[in-house]
Formats: structure tokens, C-alpha cells, sequence
């Protein structure tokens, strides 16, 4: 379970890493838990 943990933070921080490089062309928001992707473009 403790590799599996490490696996979904490993995942987590990369997909925040993603979100963080796009962050200047798309905006995310977050709303009843669905994200929902804009592009800014």
C-alpha cells in the first residue's frame, strides 16, 4: 500500500506539474469536483 501511495502522489505531482506549465493558455477550474478545461487562446 505504501508503493501504491507513492505511485499516486508521483501521479498527482505530475499532473500538477502539467496543469502549471499551461497554466499562462489554459485556465482550469475546479467545480462539484468535474474539472473543466478553457482555453484562452
Amino acid at each position: 500500500m505504501i508503493h501504491r501511495s507513492k505511485e499516486i502522489e508521483s501521479t498527482i505531482l505530475a499532473k500538477q506539474g502539467i496543469l502549471n506549465n499551461f497554466e499562462n493558455e489554459t485556465k482550469v477550474i475546479v467545480f462539484d469536483g468535474t474539472r473543466y478545461v478553457f482555453n484562452l487562446k
